[in-house]
């Protein structure tokens, strides 16, 4: 089984990508994408540790990189690619956490053209702009 999440963000060339540090708070962009995800990940680890729970079968834990858009996945790939005897896949990808997908089969990648306005924004400050209206029914 290899359980992973991804920790890697995509930004434009001219993205100032900075971390800094504030009070023990990290600030920069991005440092949120997967990061719940992340952090789900270690805390299952620790868990398996602290309670010294035996498994059936081996478990691998990893932080893969590449997996945003023109990323096209190439870290869970290339795991794969290298270790072909895997029996099953979890992705941590912490979009929301009153969700889970499950029983997925693989992913379809489009480029799609869009011309006009766009509002991206996270949490209950999502504007459902046209395009994400068009995402909703591909």
């Amino acid at each position: 089984m290899f359980v992973s999440a991804h920790i890697d963000s995509v930004f434009s060339k001219d993205t100032d990508t900075t971390v800094s540090e504030k009070d023990g708070i990290y600030y920069g962009p991005g440092i949120t994408d997967d990061a719940r995800g992340l952090a789900a990940l270690l805390t299952i680890v620790r868990a398996f540790q602290q309670s010294a729970i035996e498994t059936t079968g081996d478990i691998i834990f990893g932080g893969t990189v590449g997996e945003e858009g023109p990323g096209d996945l190439r870290g869970v790939k290339a795991f794969f690619k290298d270790n072909r005897d895997i029996d099953g896949f979890i992705s941590i990808d912490a979009v929301s956490p009153t969700e889970i997908i499950y029983n997925g089969t693989g992913s379809f990648r489009y480029i799609v053209t869009y011309k006009g306005q766009v509002v991206i924004a996270l949490g209950h400050l999502v504007h459902r702009a046209p395009f994400m209206q068009l995402h909703g029914r591909l």
